[in-house]
């Protein structure tokens, strides 16, 4: 899903923000950032927030570096996350919009971060835990079509519309099937969550993969 429509206002020092309101679009990259694009040519790039859990590290910028030699991205167990903020981003123009060329050695640099200043409940999770730090499991329990926090323009930069999208994202169509999706099928299959993932998503090589699934292509 991609291109979910947003607002921005100006505010001076975050208080004292402009009247006018102007459009653009936000994608989510992957489960690690985002990207935001304003109609005036400013985009804006950062990573939600983490961090090494204490067990693993206690002060990152102390501790010798070899310590984490053996850290990979992909260890979800060994990080906390804290997706209401971001790390420091990037604030760059859209040159197809503002006309300004420049090149990697010679551009314009600012920096951002982000925090949400509000909360919508549209959707509550329950993590699973799993047997692979590779693989994450979160169930929906409840879902909100419409936003029940009003935005305080006031109090924010950016806000988000109601949740239309100018591409219609297609999980069925979209997926394909890969070693660490057959973990996620797996393991939702082995436990009693009341419902079943479709075997028909695995990989045709996967033993779980049954004959009938040929006959639905």
């Amino acid at each position: 899903m991609d291109k979910f429509q947003v607002e921005a206002v100006l505010c001076l020092d975050g208080k004292d923000c402009e009247s006018k309101h102007i459009s653009g679009n936000w994608s989510p990259i992957y489960d690690q950032a985002f990207k935001i694009e304003l109609e005036n040519g400013i985009r804006f790039i950062a990573n939600f927030k983490y961090s090494l859990k204490s067990d693993i590290s206690k002060d990152p910028l102390k501790d010798d570096v070899s310590k984490f030699a053996g850290v990979k991205t992909g260890d979800y167990g060994k990080f906390d996350s804290q997706c209401d903020h971001t790390m420091v981003g990037f604030v760059q123009t859209i040159p197809s919009v503002s006309q300004e060329k420049y090149g990697m050695t010679d551009h314009k640099v600012k920096c951002f971060y982000g925090s949400q200043e509000t909360h919508y409940d549209m959707e509550k999770t329950v993590s699973v835990k799993t047997e692979s730090d590779t693989v994450k499991v979160a169930v929906i329990t409840s879902q909100n079509k419409i936003a029940t926090a009003p935005v305080e323009r006031s109090n924010v930069q950016l806000s988000q519309r109601s949740g239309t999208t100018s591409k219609r994202f297609n999980a069925h169509l979209e997926h394909k099937a890969n070693n660490e999706t057959d973990k996620a099928i797996s393991f939702i299959n082995s436990q009693n969550l009341g419902w079943k993932a479709d075997v028909c998503k695995l990989q045709e090589h996967h033993a779980d993969y049954g004959s009938h699934c040929l006959a639905q292509k």
